[in-house]
């Protein structure tokens, strides 16, 4: 509504693949359903998308709406300290197998595509899906980010069934509680490796002609600034 009242020529809105809730993806493209969960985060991208695709097509407001996965890079001080962190712990575990598809994008690349869509009329009412052009299994991306920072990679696979109880129970007491602090385990973490999310970017890297940042660039870069 900021935007539309500054007259802004172009709102670009950066969503999340989240927006296909807790499944399994195979192939899925930017025509794929919108899937609510039980995650809040999940649900409350799936209704940004729905306001801002109403508001601006009933306001003519050009848009265009990019859906990065799971962003990693330099600068990240959420994901990778916390990974960091439990791999030094041991506390780190697969779930379900280690073959599950991370829709993993390094931020490079949703930079470069957010670039390529500004001032762009064939970017106008478009969504994109945005990984990397690569699929990366989690059962790769973990012990390379491990033995490239001198830690034990993991090797216990924990039943997907179980570890959803587990963070279920974990959630229920801190919610009874009231705890201001995240519980250890939560159904949002669990499904990060818990599940295989193969996406389809063709239309994102149509529209770019070329790869800003290959899996092997991105993640070097990223080891690279958490060596330092």
């Amino acid at each position: 509504m900021t935007a539309h009242a500054k007259g802004v020529k172009q709102f670009i809105h950066i969503s999340s693949m989240s927006v296909f809730g807790d499944t399994d993806q195979v192939n899925a493209d930017e025509n794929h359903p919108y899937i609510f969960s039980s995650d809040p985060y999940s649900n409350s991208k799936i209704h940004s998308e729905i306001f801002v695709k109403r508001y601006c097509e009933s306001n003519k407001i050009p848009f265009t709406i990019i859906r990065p996965g799971f962003i990693y890079g330099e600068g990240d001080n959420n994901f990778f300290p916390n990974l960091i962190k439990n791999l030094k712990s041991g506390m780190f575990k697969y779930v379900g197998s280690k073959n599950n598809i991370l829709n993993a994008v390094y931020v490079g690349n949703i930079a470069a595509l957010a670039n390529a869509a500004i001032d762009n009329p064939k970017c106008f009412g478009e969504i994109y899906n945005l990984a990397d052009s690569k699929h990366v299994a989690i059962g790769e991306f973990i012990p390379r980010v491990a033995k490239e920072l001198g830690l034990l990679e993991p090797q216990k696979i924990v039943p997907l069934k179980m570890a959803l109880i587990v963070a279920t129970i974990f959630e229920v007491i801190f919610r009874g509680l009231k705890l201001n602090s995240p519980p250890p385990i939560t159904s949002k973490k669990i499904t990060f490796t818990g599940r295989s999310r193969a996406v389809n970017t063709g239309k994102a890297y149509r529209l770019l002609g070329y790869v800003p940042f290959s899996y092997e660039e991105g993640i070097r870069r990223t080891l690279e600034s958490f060596k330092q």
